[in-house]
């Protein structure tokens, strides 16, 4: 329901609630699109940045979760090389 709200109908605060709900029932794939809405819409750069890394150490970083990880690092942390290592995985998932 989370990814729905934000994408679908474009709001990002119900999608966020959703997100969260998954998240404390134990779904794993919500956490890089929580990162992904702390990011692009809250501009939460140091919460975004650790719901991405959970998703990482869960294994469930999906390819648009990794590349809006990169432009993260990238754009907010200036730490080019780590940020184009997560874009190139991303076009390697085939994100485009």
């Amino acid at each position: 329901m989370g990814i729905k709200y934000y994408f679908e109908k474009g709001d990002w605060e119900t999608g966020l609630r959703f997100l969260f709900l998954s998240a404390d029932q134990g779904s794993e794939l919500s956490y890089g699109n929580i990162g992904i809405i702390l990011y692009l819409e809250k501009g939460e750069i140091v919460e975004a940045e650790k719901w991405f890394k959970k998703a990482e150490e869960a294994d469930a970083l999906t390819a648009p979760n990794v590349y809006q990880y990169g432009m993260l690092l990238i754009q907010e942390k200036d730490e080019t090389k780590k940020g184009q290592y997560y874009l190139d995985k991303a076009a390697e998932d085939g994100y485009e």
